[in-house]
């Protein structure tokens, strides 16, 4: 019978476009949807494997290489996956306005298409990071407009969507995407992450079995969490805890007001 997963996540975000967004939600939800020539395998230390690449990039010289598409990759839609795809959605990534990517891929000077099937990649200086940087730039449809991709990217990876709201009390819904022939094809016929900020909610849709998956447990909560047999990994996490003072406006303008107060609390 049909296999679902079903996950809580805790973030929520309108942005989807794979080309420029930032959010922990969309991020992980579109590497289910679309691919870069070589994408980050998150499971196992961040090593890049070929995912629309057909293997290794070719050196042509120490600044120029050449990379093969995957043989037959077509997007959800049934359309092939074509150079010109590749090359759009690098001019896209780093052509945005205030692009979060482009300082990541600087040591690109340019990218072409080779033939229909080959990317012709040009450096301005020589580099170890080609495939480590490349998966920021994930390929969609050149004739897709950022506004269709920013409610519902397309792509060539083993899901696609089905229903975009990453809005509290929303749901992304991925389903199995049929055209995909890569190495990482879908396990279940369909993925849906509930949106609930609210760590209460969330945590007990997991206990009520809603849900089988849920992220971001509060330490307050792990031992409810951990009492309806879910298994609870604590792992280190990117938190920073801060403050931030108008520095314009007093009495935050004086250094020993802002130093009184980092004193004042036990971080």
């Amino acid at each position: 019978g049909a296999t679902e997963l079903r996950a809580g996540v805790s973030y929520q975000t309108d942005n989807f476009l794979p080309m420029n967004n930032s959010s922990g939600l969309a991020q992980g939800a579109n590497w289910n949807v679309v691919e870069g020539l070589y994408m980050l395998d998150m499971a196992n230390g961040c090593k890049p494997y070929p995912a629309l690449a057909d293997g290794e990039p070719v050196e042509v010289s120490e600044t120029e290489y050449e990379v093969k598409l995957r043989a037959d990759a077509k997007f959800s839609n049934g359309n092939p996956v074509t150079a010109e795809d590749v090359v759009s959605s690098y001019t896209r990534c780093v052509e945005a306005e205030g692009s979060l990517y482009a300082p990541m891929l600087s040591f690109i000077d340019s990218m072409e298409a080779k033939d229909d099937t080959t990317v012709t990649i040009k450096l301005n200086t020589p580099t170890s990071l080609l495939t480590t940087r490349l998966p920021l730039v994930v390929v969609v449809p050149k004739d897709a407009t950022d506004d269709e991709l920013t409610k519902m990217p397309i792509g060539s990876g083993p899901f696609k969507y089905e229903t975009v709201n990453g809005q509290e009390g929303g749901q992304l819904v991925f389903v199995k995407n049929d055209q995909y022939n890569g190495q990482n094809p879908a396990l279940v016929d369909k993925i849906t992450y509930d949106v609930i900020v609210d760590d209460t909610s969330r945590a007990s849709h997991l206990q009520d079995g809603t849900d089988q998956i849920m992220e971001n447990v509060p330490a307050t909560l792990v031992a409810q969490v951990s009492g309806t047999g879910a298994a609870v990994e604590n792992v280190q996490g990117f938190a920073v805890a801060f403050m931030m003072f108008n520095t314009k406006k007093a009495p935050f303008d004086d250094a020993r007001v802002r130093q009184a107060f980092l004193y004042a609390i036990d971080y």
